[in-house]
């Protein structure tokens, strides 16, 4: 984390001849620390330290919040044009509440706070913008290390604030936020760190800029690179809506809900790289990490600048390394060598098709006596140390990690709609024997068994 960024943040602190006093049509590093001594870095008052640094980071399980001056006050909106930009990695701990770097006009005045990055509360990354509006965002804080920038653009009516995750623009709808007025008026005269230690939500911060541009923030423009998933085959393509993307050195895929296949995925190690593939994708030898039902990905194995794969809009097949379900919550991003700096990128993840009907519970595109016969095997089988997709395929339709009797009125629901009203009481008292009786006496039991346990 600190050494992927470091480049970047001394290049900038060697770039800057003033602070505030500057131009605002020069592009001006305003304030930055990378964290590795207390009382460092450049645009801070050097007699107030964090009080909280580990390991070249900031880190709020040794001490929480931490405030810090800045040197002078930060005076970004005395102009009715031009932007404010704001980053920093992140690694959030298992957040319930919130975490993040946060703006004051007064260290002392708790109610001066007008601007927050971070977790803000819940689970996911997003801005705060302290009573006026959020930008939430469905990136879960999981203990990854995420880059973070938020924009706040002054107009002559209207402030609009931006905000990307490792460089992704994961605002909705539109990605971003416009704001009636000037909500931000006041000189920031200090920043906190801080998380919420109660809930035992911890993190790290690193390599914190504040500055008027993007370029200063290290925001990049890159081709749109998309992952796609075809819900009637499972198959993940990796590709471009127009253009390329060149030095792609890693991916990841990610779901929260288990709803990846690892039996299903080809991975270009072995496949499409070299010495090991044919190297019709990449002249580099590629690593695969080991499947999971939540995490699939690869990487280049030695990286120098100019290495990697390029991705078009041809595509990269993964193979069908989807977990046919409703739950559609793949996450997905790439790294770029970018010049010997290793960017990582979030990018945008689409489902094609029709999608998987409730009640489907092998993903097959129908409702029928295969269904049934995999709820079945639910009862008893569901609880919470399942993943939501196996817990799903076993009959949990509502998502509370329970078989029970709301799930079997949802999938007879579900079943009568596909097949006409009736199919499934049909399907249980007419199926011929041995089978009707072990059917009937299975539905018998799971609807007793689901009325005890509710009632």
């Amino acid at each position: 984390m600190r050494e992927i960024r470091s480049t970047i943040v001394a290049a900038l602190m060697a770039a800057v001849a003033s602070l505030a006093a500057a131009d605002r049509a020069e592009a001006v590093v305003l304030a930055s620390d990378d964290f590795a001594a207390d009382g460092g870095g450049i645009g801070f008052d050097t007699n107030d330290t964090w009080g909280n640094l580990s390991n070249g980071v900031s880190d709020t399980s040794v001490a929480s919040p931490a405030f810090r001056t800045f040197a002078s006050p930060l005076s970004p909106f005395d102009s009715p044009t031009g932007s404010i930009f704001v980053t920093f990695d992140i690694n959030a701990n298992s957040p319930d509440g919130f975490a993040g770097v946060s703006f004051f006009a007064d260290e002392n005045d708790g109610s001066t706070e007008t601007f927050f990055i971070g977790v803000p509360g819940g689970f996911d990354y997003g801005i705060n913008t302290l009573g006026a509006g959020t930008i939430g965002t469905n990136i879960v804080a999981d203990s990854q290390v995420r880059t973070l920038i938020a924009e706040v653009e002054f107009g002559a009516e209207d402030d609009t604030y931006r905000f990307w995750v490792d460089n992704f623009n994961a605002a909705a709808p539109s990605g971003e936020l416009m704001i009636d007025g000037f909500l931000i008026e006041s000189e920031w005269q200090a920043v906190r760190i801080a998380s919420d230690t109660g809930g035992g939500t911890t993190i790290e911060v690193d390599n914190l800029v504040i500055a008027t541009t993007a370029a200063d923030v290290g925001l990049v423009t890159v081709a749109e690179t998309v992952v796609s998933v075809d819900r009637s085959t499972g198959e993940i393509t990796l590709s471009t809506s127009s253009g390329s993307l060149a030095n792609v050195v890693e991916y990841s895929l990610g779901s929260f809900g288990g709803g990846l296949d690892p039996a299903g995925w080809t991975p270009i190690d072995g496949r499409l790289d070299s010495p090991d593939g044919d190297g019709t994708l990449d002249d580099d030898d590629w690593l695969a990490q080991a499947g999971a039902a939540n995490a699939l990905g690869e990487q280049v194995v030695s990286e120098t600048p100019g290495d990697g794969a390029t991705v078009t809009t041809t595509g990269v097949n993964l193979g069908a390394a989807w977990n046919r379900s409703p739950i559609e919550d793949v996450v997905a991003s790439v790294v770029i060598n970018d010049g010997g700096v290793l960017r990582p990128l979030l990018i945008d993840v689409v489902y094609t098709g029709d999608a998987i009907v409730s009640g489907d519970l092998d993903g097959d595109g129908d409702i029928d006596p295969q269904d049934w016969a995999l709820f079945k095997q639910g009862q008893g089988a569901v609880n919470n140390t399942l993943s939501a997709v196996e817990a799903y395929q076993l009959g949990d339709l509502d998502g509370d990690f329970q078989h029970d009797l709301d799930d079997f009125d949802l999938f007879a629901e579900a079943f009568d709609a596909a097949n006409g009203m009736g199919s499934l009481a049909a399907l249980i008292a007419g199926a011929p024997e041995p089978t009707s009786a072990g059917l009937a006496i299975a539905a018998m039991g799971l609807l007793s068994g689901a009325a005890r346990r509710r009632y």
